[in-house]
């Protein structure tokens, strides 16, 4: 299907308010600190690229996709790679690890959105837990591409934000409450892009 830039540039306008975390790197579309300092034509030619070449065969895009888009947009996230052997696991585990000395490692299955339910996340993983908790996920999806490893950050306010081109409705934007509990909560908001 066609990305509608509207949609997705709405997303990533939600949620930029600071720069990128981590030495001072600043991607190229951030120009400053202010949302009316990003290059939005730069955003927009990296969101229609990264869904060309990136979505999976159930039109969603990979986390490492997701993940770049984010970044270029100014939206801070949490540093992660993914891995698709016990070895790569445990390879990069030592360089994820932050302030809270663990890791949360996320099953990547084609088709699998509500992770939480299905056990395709673990938390408080430490790192000699990363290439055990891959081969784990590995006997428990057999369709498993790869699993997302990131640093566990400390406890805070979670946020859900996402966006798709609905075929009836046009560009949408959902925001919810974040975190295990988003689907359990129900708070969640539906509007029309952009907001």
């Amino acid at each position: 299907p066609e990305v509608d830039d509207r949609a997705d540039l709405g997303m990533l306008l939600q949620q930029r308010r600071r720069h990128v975390a981590g030495g001072g790197n600043i991607p190229v579309a951030v120009r400053g600190a202010d949302s009316d300092d990003i290059d939005w034509l730069a955003v927009r030619r990296m969101v229609r690229a990264e869904a060309a070449k990136n979505q999976s065969a159930d039109q969603w895009l990979a986390p490492e996709a997701c993940e770049r888009i984010l970044r270029v947009a100014g939206v801070r996230v949490a540093r992660s790679a993914i891995a698709t052997t016990t070895e790569q696991a445990a390879e990069v585990a030592p360089g994820l690890v932050g302030e809270t000395g663990y890791l949360v490692l996320k099953a990547v299955v084609p088709g699998l959105l509500h992770k939480t339910d299905a056990g395709a996340v673990l938390l408080d993983i430490p790192v000699t837990g990363a290439a055990p908790a891959f081969k784990a996920f590995a006997a428990k999806f057999p369709t498993l591409t790869g699993v997302l490893i990131q640093e566990q950050l400390p406890v805070g306010p979670e946020l859900l934000v996402g966006a798709r081109q609905d075929p009836s409705a046009g560009p949408l934007i959902v925001v919810a409450a974040g975190g295990v509990e988003a689907e359990l909560l129900g708070d969640r908001v539906v509007r029309a892009a952009p907001l």
